[in-house]
């Protein structure tokens, strides 16, 4: 894909080789052109490339060709035709030769070449002279008869100049006409052709030619292979002929076909009558390959990536963008869109293109997240779009002016935008409207207070619901490594036993298939019978700690601890019972040795608190109760394993809550005491350092910078015990990591 570097338009072409493959499929294209190098045969092979719109067949083609060139000791000859390019000039018969043709004769490697591409050539001419007749006449029978009339009238005088034959005397009567009839011309010339290579070939039968092909093709020592795409963009009658054209050489030895196309189009296309497009297409193709499914959560990454470097560009942005809000937008909604690369690339050029109109030097003039959800129902649900721009006052009016003509107006305009034509996913447009607009949610099924203050956050959010700021998003507005369903099933029968259930986890982390899983999972952990809540609880907040270190790459960015902490709240919610989930949780606390899960809880359960939600996870008691058992565990880590906390990766975040949790002297004193060497400085100043990624419409790659933050940090880090130690070491014999993280320590002091 090509990318515009001022907005990040990007060019919905094919890669071309292996070096632009984002997915992984290299390998699945070289054991492809392995395939096609090794095979040898005396008939021609035809195989399919099947898949999806927008899975990336071409590309894969592209890919196993790049490939197969690179080999300097086969000369392969590949010829790329696309008919769709000359079905509207009726050209795919005499170019589909003729591309053959002129392949084989531009290298002209040896006689046995030039002289295929000449008979390849006159076989063309054969087929097409009998296509074009046969076309010409069809169309114009009535003129045709009028020339056999005239040919009995003056069928003497004629055949005095064209030896009388009667199809000679008719071939001269076409002429006459020929002036005034373009088909006419098109089948002179034609014939023509026909009978100037015939005569110079002594006059060849087309089984003489067929024969000669045969004899020629034979010789060759690598197969020509010949690729034929956009099959599903012909119609009916076109595909057809393709398909006979590939009948047509189906006899002749080293010839390959590949033929690109989805699968069910083209099965409908040949579908006539008694004769069934599937059964019409399995006589022609041999070897049909299913192109490998996408893994999605490979597919998410690039969305996210793309979406990182438009959007994060600017300050402003960073600040506006609530990662809680996106998490739940895109769980819920958005990734319906986005399960190929073309839905990402579509929508992430008219995301680049809308956001540059709404980037006003180092300030954006609306909400990013709002922005996004509102671009992917331009690009997806675009009469969804243009209904909202027409529904500006229902859409934006003030919740505390509840009455019920208001609700009405509400309810109706909320109907019109979900009666709109051509939805494609209903269900993910009613969760967008409701994140977009919590002015009206009522209407949508959801009851849902909203304060003055979240009221007034919405305007200096710059969020879409404020009439203030709607107007603003509608400027220019006219499976490789994939999780199958049985192995979610099985994975589910598995929870009742936390050590097995664990260790199946592990597995899954182990082949890089863990977040896959727990992205797919999210559907399916409604299924996890509440009989097994202790086993399956205790083992999500187990595999916390052991899950592999992951970093925040950009603003969309979504953990894996992020798709673990929504599976386990979603599972205790179903307890309906706040007081029962909450002994739940506090119970599997205590008998794990683990932090991390329980600690973005608490966290998440304490902002829900400071919003004065009523939707929280844990009761009142329990949540202080934990809040304390964290501490009492940090407590007992720094004095029977301190060295098994200082190396803790998470020890930066354990410290503040630690502190805020507990007594901050306790936390202060041990920080202390494992500060008195160089050693320890170095221990702690490095679980310090954090990265930050920044996206410049400059640069292609993101740029990561890395710093100390001490403001939130300075009531319980010993800074001045660390800088004496630092003054009074000899640093000059420490490792470059080691200078640069103290480097970075003295400029967070300055």
């Amino acid at each position: 894909m090509d990318v515009d570097s001022h907005r990040g338009i990007v060019n919905d072409q094919p890669i071309k080789d292996s070096s632009e493959d984002l997915l992984d499929r290299t390998d699945f294209a070289n054991d492809l052109s392995k395939m096609l190098s090794k095979w040898r045969s005396d008939k021609s092979l035809v195989i399919s490339l099947n898949g999806d719109w927008g899975s990336g067949k071409s590309s894969i083609k592209n890919m196993a060709i790049s490939k197969l060139l690179e080999d300097d000791t086969q000369e392969i000859d590949v010829v790329e035709f696309s008919p769709w390019e000359w079905a509207a000039q009726e050209k795919i018969t005499s170019t589909f030769f003729s591309e053959i043709s002129n392949s084989i004769g531009r290298k002209s490697k040896d006689e046995n070449s030039k002289a295929l591409a000449g008979t390849y050539e006159r076989y063309g001419q054969y087929l097409n002279t009998g296509e074009l007749a046969a076309k010409g006449i069809a169309a114009s029978f009535p003129i045709v008869l009028i020339l056999m009339a005239s040919a009995g009238f003056g069928g003497n005088l004629l055949s005095e100049y064209f030896g009388g034959s009667v199809v000679n005397v008719l071939f001269a009567l076409l002429a006459v006409v020929g002036a005034s009839c373009a088909w006419g011309g098109k089948i002179l010339r034609s014939i023509s052709k026909s009978h100037k290579l015939q005569a110079e070939k002594n006059k060849q039968s087309l089984d003489d030619v067929r024969s000669e092909l045969t004899k020629l093709l034979s010789k060759r020592n690598c197969p020509i292979i010949v690729v034929v795409d956009d099959l599903d963009r012909l119609t009916s009658e076109q595909l057809r002929m393709v398909i006979q054209l590939v009948k047509a050489n189906s006899e002749f030895p080293n010839l390959i076909f590949i033929l690109i196309f989805q699968k069910d189009i083209v099965e409908n296309k040949l579908h006539d009558g008694p004769q069934n497009g599937r059964d019409f297409l399995e006589k022609i193709v041999q070897i049909p390959i299913d192109i490998p499914k996408i893994e999605i959560s490979r597919i998410h990454d690039i969305l996210e990536t793309r979406i990182n470097e438009i959007v994060g560009t600017h300050d402003s942005a960073n600040r506006l963008f609530n990662r809680d809000r996106w998490i739940h937008l895109f769980s819920t909604s958005l990734h319906h869109y986005f399960d190929n690369l073309r839905n990402i690339y579509r929508f992430t050029s008219t995301l680049s293109f809308q956001y540059s109109l709404v980037s006003k030097g180092k300030e954006i003039e609306v909400n990013p997240v709002d922005l996004i959800a509102m671009e992917c129902l331009r690009v997806f649900e675009p009469s969804v779009f243009n209904q909202i721009s027409r529904t500006k006052d229902e859409l934006t009016s003030r919740p505390h002016l509840n009455t019920s003509k208001r609700d009405k107006i509400i309810e109706s305009a909320v109907d019109l935008i979900l009666s709109a034509p051509d939805i494609k996913n209903l269900v993910a447009v009613k969760q967008i409207l409701k994140e977009l607009f919590p002015n009206i949610t009522t209407a949508l099924g959801e009851n849902r207070n909203i304060s003055e203050a979240e009221e007034r956050s919405f305007i200096t959010d710059l969020r879409i619901c404020c009439d203030s700021h709607f107007n603003k998003y509608f400027q220019f507005s006219v499976p490789l490594g994939q999780i199958s369903h049985s192995d979610i099933q099985e994975i589910i029968s598995l929870t009742s036993d936390r050590e097995v259930f664990l260790n199946r986890l592990l597995q899954l982390q182990k082949n890089g298939l863990l977040k896959q899983f727990l992205y797919d999972f999210e559907s399916f952990s409604v299924e996890v019978p509440l009989i097994n809540k202790y086993e399956y609880v205790r083992a999500l907040i187990d595999i916390g700690d052991m899950l592999e270190k992951e970093t925040l790459t950009g603003l969309a960015s979504i953990r894996t601890i992020d798709h673990l902490e929504r599976i386990l709240v979603q599972y205790l919610r179903r307890i309906e019972c706040i007081e029962e989930r909450s002994s739940l949780v506090f119970d599997c606390f205590k008998d794990s040795s683990a932090l991390v899960v329980v600690e973005g809880i608490l966290i998440a359960d304490e902002s829900r608190r400071k919003d004065k939600s009523h939707n929280l996870v844990l009761s009142d008691a329990v949540f202080n109760n934990m809040k304390e058992e964290f501490v009492n565990k940090l407590n007992d880590m720094s004095e029977n394993s301190p060295d098994e906390l200082m190396s803790n990766e998470h020890l930066a975040s354990f410290l503040y809550r630690w502190s805020n949790w507990g007594e901050e002297s306790i936390v202060t004193d041990w920080l202390a005491s494992q500060t008195y060497t160089l050693e320890g400085c170095l221990r702690l100043i490095k679980h310090l350092v954090t990265e930050t990624t920044i996206y410049e419409s400059s640069r292609y790659a993101p740029k990561r910078l890395y710093g100390i933050k001490l403001t939130d940090k300075e009531k319980f880090i010993p800074i001045k015990k660390i800088s004496t130690v630092l003054d009074d070491s000899n640093i000059e014999g420490l490792s470059s990591p080691d200078k640069q993280a103290i480097e970075y320590f003295q400029e967070a002091l300055t």
